[in-house]
C-alpha cells in the first residue's frame, strides 16, 4: 500500500493497494471495510524526532522545543550475564533477560510489580506503590533489546521504545480502574496454565490499589530500559528523541521520565 499526495486529488491524498492480499479492517461489530477506505477516517500518524508529526497529506509543525536530554541523567545498570538481545522473561521466568534484570533492580521500589509483557501490554512491567495516604505511584517500565545484540550508537535502539512510551498516555488516561480489569484478565489467562504474572504482590494487592485509586491522587512515571545504548556514546539525535519523548509525556500526563542504558 502507498499513499499518494497531490493537489489534483480530492482531499489532497489517497491510498492505493500495491501488492499482496487486499487488507480489510473491522472495528467491533461493524462491517469490514477495505483498509484504504478506513485510513480516510483513522489515518496512520507518523511522529518525528523533532516533535512534529504527519498524517494523510498533512504535516503538523508542532515545535516542542525539547532540546536534548541531559546525558548526565541517563541511568546505567549492570547487565553482566544478560544477552543484550534477550528481552522478555516469558512464562518460564527466564532470569537472563533484560526484563528480569529490570525487575531485580526496581524490586524494592514498589509494592506491586506485574509482568505485562505480550500483545496488548500496558508495559513490560507495571508497577504500583503507595506513596502516602493520599497518593499512588503508577510506573510503566518499557524494555527493549539491543539492535544486533550489542552496545552501539544506533538510533534504531530508541525508536521503538520511545514509541511505546508515548503510547503510555492511554494507560494513564484510562485510570487504575481500567488497568485493574486489564491486568486481572491477563493474569487469569496465564493462571490457567499454572503461571503467574505477579512478580511482586498478588490479586489482593492489585485490588487494594484499585479501591484506593478512587480517592487518591495518581502520580505517573515512565522508565525506558535500553541496554543497547551507552551513556557515553548516545548520539545527539537520540538525545533529542529522548527529550521530545519526555516533554510529550510531561505535557500529556505530567509524567516523570527515566532512561536506563549501559555504562
Amino acid at each position: 500500500m502507498k499513499r499518494i499526495i497531490s493537489a489534483t486529488i480530492t482531499g489532497g491524498y489517497r491510498h492505493e493497494h500495491v501488492s499482496g492480499p487486499a487488507l480489510m479492517f473491522r472495528k467491533s461489530s461493524a462491517p469490514a471495510v477495505p483498509i484504504v477506505d478506513y485510513l480516510e477516517s483513522d489515518p496512520f500518524i507518523v511522529r518525528y524526532v523533532d516533535g512534529t508529526y504527519s498524517y494523510n497529506c498533512y504535516h503538523i509543525p508542532t515545535n516542542l522545543e525539547a532540546g536534548e536530554y541531559p546525558r548526565e541523567r541517563i541511568e546505567t545498570w549492570d547487565w553482566t550475564g544478560v544477552p543484550l538481545n534477550r528481552e522478555s522473561m516469558h512464562k518460564a521466568g527466564d532470569r537472563k533477560t533484560i526484563q528480569y534484570r529490570a525487575f531485580e533492580t526496581i524490586r524494592d521500589d514498589f509494592d506491586l510489580i506485574f509482568n505485562d509483557d505480550g500483545s496488548g501490554e500496558a508495559a513490560d512491567l507495571v508497577c504500583l506503590k503507595e506513596v502516602d495516604e493520599k497518593t499512588i505511584l503508577l510506573c510503566l517500565v518499557h524494555c527493549k533489546g539491543a539492535h544486533e545484540g550489542r552496545v552501539s550508537a544506533d538510533i534504531r535502539n530508541f525508536y521503538t521504545v520511545c514509541g511505546q512510551a508515548q503510547k503510555s498516555i492511554a494507560v494513564k488516561h484510562g485510570g487504575v480502574q481500567t488497568l485493574y480489569h486489564d491486568l486481572k484478565r491477563r493474569h487469569e489467562l496465564w493462571a490457567r496454565e499454572g503461571a503467574t504474572r505477579f512478580l511482586k504482590g498478588d490479586m489482593k494487592t492489585l485490588s487494594y490499589f484499585k479501591e484506593k485509586a478512587r480517592r487518591a491522587k495518581l502520580d505517573f512515571e515512565v522508565i525506558l530500559v535500553q541496554p543497547g545504548a551507552s551513556a557515553q556514546t548516545v548520539s545527539r539525535d537520540a538525545l533529542k528523541l529522548l527529550a521530545t519523548t519526555e516533554l510529550f509525556l510531561s505535557k500529556t500526563t505530567e509524567a516523570s521520565f527515566r532512561f536506563v542504558a549501559s555504562p
